[in-house]
């Protein structure tokens, strides 16, 4: 009896030790480590996702050297803000462009035996109004308008310049300083005739004459200068009619011939005239004598125009608009033809 209950006591003390060491093995030391992982899988921070940045574009500057020599062909890099891009479709007509920067009309006048072509002007920014040189055609000095324009992309409408290749004195263009020395005619003025008139157009649309020999070429780049055009004279100056007075006057200002101009009607508001001439005889069948700057002072009087400057004119004279040219250039009253002209004024993108 005594042995009975002696094997059913080991029996289950046996069964109790076997119990507790499979509990032991396979739940009291795996619980540990499956709560560890699963703390460290709420805890562990997630590994970002780098996205790259893009590299910045490097935006060469441009070294602006003053050039003596026209063969040299500067390149005009705008210096100014960027040009605004237009918001709405541009429309264009027969005579005129608009769109969300800019609105440009042309009108048409007979006055003086002449056609004479107004370009009204109205810009929301003045880098609308640019320069081109001829070089930029075939790397020459001389080039037609209609070709100098082709070359320029987003161009509206353009006259020729000032003929910058064949003068000497200040230039600058697209706010770049192209030419610092001094007119050759302005260095044999007295301290009292103080030099050549330029016509400076300033980054903010404003518009001045200014004479050589009173400010230098540098002063008028810090002062903001945009474009300075040098030719002459000076037709009209705060709406007072200076072209009989002006230090630039000569002789050939007083003959009739084609005429360019620009000029200021208000700030950001220009105004283009170009005037045909010399096309007179019987084999053109009709008509253009020209005029003289004060003829052409006189008339622009009448537009209300601010401040007007003399630029190119002769066979040089030339309006360019929607891809061709709508005036009738002429040299010598033979044929209609562009002349070749180094640089345009224009306005466009």
């Amino acid at each position: 009896m005594k042995k009975a209950i002696f094997a059913i006591v080991y029996c289950i003390l046996a069964a109790a030790f076997t119990v507790y060491v499979v509990l032991t093995t396979f739940f009291v030391k795996s619980t540990p480590d499956i709560n560890i992982n699963i703390s460290a899988a709420l805890t562990k921070t997630p590994t970002p996702t780098l996205t790259p940045t893009p590299t910045p574009e490097i935006l060469a500057v441009p070294t602006n050297v003053p050039v003596e020599d026209p063969d040299l062909k500067p390149t005009l890099t705008p210096t100014s803000t960027p040009t605004p891009t237009p918001t709405m479709a541009p429309v264009w007509t027969e005579n005129s462009y608009t769109d969300s920067n800019m609105a440009v009309t042309i009108t048409k006048y007979r006055e003086y035996n002449s056609d004479i072509f107004v370009v009204d002007v109205v810009l929301n920014s003045v880098d609308l109004l640019k320069t081109q040189l001829a070089s930029v055609v075939r790397g020459g000095n001389w080039e037609v308008v209609s070709d100098i324009s082709k070359a320029c992309d987003n161009l509206i409408l353009s006259i020729n310049g000032d003929c910058w290749a064949s003068r000497n004195g200040y230039s600058i263009k697209n706010g770049v300083l192209i030419r610092d020395s001094i007119t050759k005619y302005t260095k044999t003025l007295t301290s009292e005739e103080p030099g050549q008139e330029d016509y400076v157009i300033f980054s903010d649309g404003t518009a001045k004459v200014i004479k050589e020999g009173e400010v230098t070429a540098e002063e008028l780049i810090e002062m903001g200068a945009w474009q300075l055009f040098n030719f002459g004279p000076a037709l009209i100056e705060d709406h007072k009619n200076v072209s009989r007075t002006s230090v630039s006057t000569s002789n050939v200002a007083k003959e009739t011939a084609p005429r360019t101009a620009i000029g200021v009607m208000d700030d950001l508001h220009y105004v283009f005239i170009v005037v045909d001439g010399r096309s007179w005889t019987q084999k053109l069948n009709f008509m253009n004598k020209g005029v003289t700057c004060y003829q052409l002072a006189d008339f622009a009087m009448k537009l209300g125009v601010e401040s007007l400057y003399n630029l190119d004119g002769g066979g040089s004279s030339t309006l360019y608009f929607n891809g061709e040219v709508i005036n009738n250039p002429c040299r010598n009253g033979k044929k209609i033809e562009e002349q070749t002209v180094s640089d345009i004024i224009y306005v466009g993108y």
